[in-house]
């Protein structure tokens, strides 16, 4: 999430520097299973890289209220975020809620993944047949970054990871009593300099090329 002064080059910037190190992490380690290993992977990878780490936070919350999941990551991301960016993720998620587009089927499938494999079970009552999976009771594991800038080249990163019921990982939508054990949530603030990326830059894009174009997108896109 960016701030509207930030400048498009360092948005550019952020958002490819960010995807080749998701991509880096993912190719070491699992992220839904091996949450943590994959984060120090990632954090690693972006202070080899030249970004260098000013503060880091770690918070393993006990959920126990009524309330949506979202209310409990606002709450705790506030002391460091501003809320119009804030504002701006959730009104991010309220759009992807009512999407049906290449958006949506991406942040799904990179989000969320179920724990256990499906295995059908079936009952029949005369003519009546229905089936359910495993899938459809057992938890699922979410993980997903955010990454908030609110003016260059300081970069807020927020590592959320739980297991919930719930089928969605749009955060708004996630009930606390949907979630299994404790909400972890990962801050860590950078300062990203565009000299120090600009010495890897072209291996980053040509690293990345051609999955660029189809993992950063606009949202409203559709799939072709």
């Amino acid at each position: 999430m960016f701030a509207g002064t930030v400048p498009p080059d360092f948005i550019d910037d952020v958002l490819k520097s960010s995807l080749f190190y998701q991509l880096a992490a993912s190719g070491q380690h699992d992220p839904f299973r091996d949450t943590e290993a994959w984060r120090l992977e990632y954090i690693r990878m972006m202070i080899a890289f030249g970004q260098e780490a000013s503060r880091t936070e770690a918070l393993s919350i006990p959920l126990e209220g009524a309330g949506s999941l979202w209310d409990v990551i606002k709450n705790s991301l506030a002391r460091q975020v501003p809320h119009d960016l804030l504002s701006q993720t959730e009104a991010t998620f309220r759009h992807l809620e009512g999407e049906d587009g290449t958006a949506l089927k991406l942040f799904e499938q990179n989000t969320i993944q179920p724990l256990a494999e499906p295995t059908n079970t079936s009952s029949s009552d005369t003519s009546l047949s229905i089936v359910t999976t495993e899938e459809d009771l057992s938890p699922r594991a979410v993980a997903l970054q955010l990454v908030f800038v609110d003016r260059a080249p300081f970069l807020t990163h927020a590592f959320i990871s739980f297991k919930t019921s719930s089928p969605v990982s749009i955060l708004p939508l996630i009930k606390q009593e949907q979630v299994v054990g404790n909400l972890e949530l990962n801050l860590i603030t950078t300062e990203f300099y565009a000299d120090a990326y600009e010495d890897i830059k072209e291996t980053v894009l040509e690293m990345l090329d051609p999955r660029r174009s189809s993992l950063i997108i606009e949202l409203g896109e559709q799939a072709s």
